[in-house]
């Protein structure tokens, strides 16, 4: 009786945070992140990525499979997708499900898929530009995809054995951004995992530089040293820089370092390589008195236990939360209830802006007019 009482209160919670959601769109990817979070299938996911802008860039990816297929029974090589992202595996599975096989995967950071990726060989960028005569290559990388296909190119690669070079939209620009009319302008903004401060820069723009502080976390040692680097080019007003994650105490934990942006807290007997110690914080106890207007978080599955370490801050301030909720399987449910527990007043807006499982964000805010978003 006890776990059949929890199967109806987790029905329960999950209606009712279904019911504060603002628009059809949040309704819609709120029901298939639950379907994937049982069931990722490739089918799934292009259910997911048609309710982003992304859809688009996968129609015109699939119609051009047909031509990679004719021009490989043309003239054999192997094909190798350039980028090992989402992007990349997001195109491996489409390759596969229309029965076109490839060789494997390049990318700079070869050395840390020792095993492959999705059972085939991840290579050198080195590799490919040496027997370049023996391969196809599709750049798929998203963000880098530019700066990719001038490097083959800087280094002799055939430009006609760039089959394409598959970008999608660039949605950088506004993810975490797309109500503009919930940040009560003049206060301050957390930004969690601030990478190499694009976000925070991001924000200054978007408020018009209408802010009083910007605290940014960002615990991996390398994407901090970045930061410093970008902050000496173009300055940020009022901009302090913790270097410390976010979590619900305070303390040391274990962390997987060098992975850019997919660098993320470990257990202590974790196998992983490049595993540092580093302090984490709270924001309860960085911010102080400071009013806060916006909680950013995309801290690799550390979101739930931040926001716990953020709850007076949220209490006293309601602030407009965008929030990551993909990471860990039972994420976006688990931090919408615990949200709505500590602000009844907190409404919900749930977007997507990738090509995969990946960057879906959850919005909060007392506000229940949110204007017109920049995702339709």
């Amino acid at each position: 009786m006890e776990k059949r009482a929890e199967m109806y209160d987790y029905i329960e919670r999950g209606r009712q945070c279904y019911q504060l959601l603002q628009d059809d769109l949040s309704r819609k990817i709120f029901e298939i992140r639950l379907v994937l979070d049982y069931n990722a299938s490739r089918e799934n996911v292009k259910k997911l990525v048609a309710l982003s802008e992304q859809q688009t860039w996968m129609d015109a990816m699939e119609e051009s499979i047909f031509s990679i297929t004719r021009k490989m029974k043309e003239d054999p090589k192997k094909l190798v997708l350039y980028g090992t992202n989402v992007t990349g595996r997001t195109i491996a599975e489409c390759l596969l499900e229309k029965g076109v096989e490839f060789y494997g995967f390049c990318g700079r950071r070869a050395k840390e898929f020792p095993n492959g990726l999705m059972g085939k060989p991840v290579i050198l960028p080195e590799y490919l530009f040496q027997s370049s005569d023996a391969f196809y290559v599709i750049v798929s990388a998203c963000e880098s995809a530019d700066e990719i296909t001038n490097i083959l190119k800087e280094n002799h690669f055939p430009e006609e054995q760039i089959l394409f070079n598959f970008k999608p939209e660039n949605m950088e620009d506004y993810q975490y951004f797309d109500f503009p009319s919930l940040f009560r302008r003049g206060t301050a903004l957390v930004d969690g995992g601030c990478l190499n401060c694009r976000t925070s820069y991001l924000f200054v723009d978007w408020c018009e530089g209408e802010y009083s502080k910007i605290f940014a976390f960002e615990p991996d040692p390398i994407s901090a040293s970045i930061c410093e680097e970008n902050l000496s080019i173009k300055k940020i007003k009022n901009f302090h820089l913790i270097q410390a994650g976010l979590s619900d105490h305070e303390g040391e934990v274990m962390f997987r370092t060098g992975l850019y942006n997919c660098s993320h807290i470990v257990q202590e007997d974790s196998k992983e390589e490049n595993i540092v110690a580093i302090p984490v914080t709270t924001i309860d106890h960085t911010v102080g008195e400071e009013t806060v207007g916006f909680i950013k978080m995309d801290i690799e599955g550390a979101e739930f236990d931040a926001l716990h370490g953020a709850k007076g801050v949220i209490v006293r301030d309601k602030p407009l939360l965008a929030i990551s909720a993909y990471h860990r399987i039972g994420d976006m449910l688990a931090i919408m209830d615990y949200l709505r527990g500590l602000v009844p007043e907190y409404r919900f807006w749930l977007r997507h802006y990738s090509v995969g499982t990946a960057d879906t964000v959850l919005y909060a805010s007392i506000d229940k007019n949110s204007g017109i978003s920049c995702t339709k």
